[in-house]
């Protein structure tokens, strides 16, 4: 092989290398990351008689907007609990950073299992994208010191 040709090949190959590094950083980027937090809150006293909640926090880690439609507990049945206290934040579109709390009632979400008589239990407290995407956290403790999972 002459000089040209192997030079020719070797900006060819290059070039290949570096626009798949480029494609695969981008894909890395576009992608959708939201946390989901579970945590016991109380500062939502406004709304609760108890004064105990439960607050989901959805939070935007990726670069791309997102919009939030709901957030709940599934439950082993695969049925879903969405019912908030206070004012309804969502749906809610969620820009690079921002997050978004969402508070349930301690004592409605207990109560919400009663209708199965104890065969039913929480799986995960999750939070679903505008285009169907359900992304899972982890319940608290208080859950299993409550024995609802």
């Amino acid at each position: 092989m002459d000089t040209i040709t192997i030079i020719t090949i070797s900006i060819a190959i290059y070039g290949a290398i570096l626009s798949t590094i480029i494609a695969i950083r981008q894909f890395r980027r576009d992608r959708i990351i939201i946390q989901v937090n579970c945590e016991p809150c109380t500062n939502i006293g406004l709304f609760l008689e108890n004064n105990k909640g439960i607050e989901i926090l959805a939070a935007n880690e990726g670069f791309r907007a997102v919009e939030i439609r709901y957030a709940g507990f599934m439950m082993s049945n695969k049925k879903k609990y969405i019912t908030m206290v206070g004012t309804n934040p969502l749906p809610k579109k969620l820009s690079e950073g921002e997050s978004v709390p969402i508070a349930f009632d301690l004592e409605e979400v207990k109560l919400a299992l009663e209708p199965f008589g104890g065969n039913v239990k929480y799986k995960y407290p999750f939070v679903e994208t505008s285009n169907g995407k359900i992304i899972k956290g982890k319940l608290p403790e208080i859950f299993t010191d409550l024995k609802l999972t």
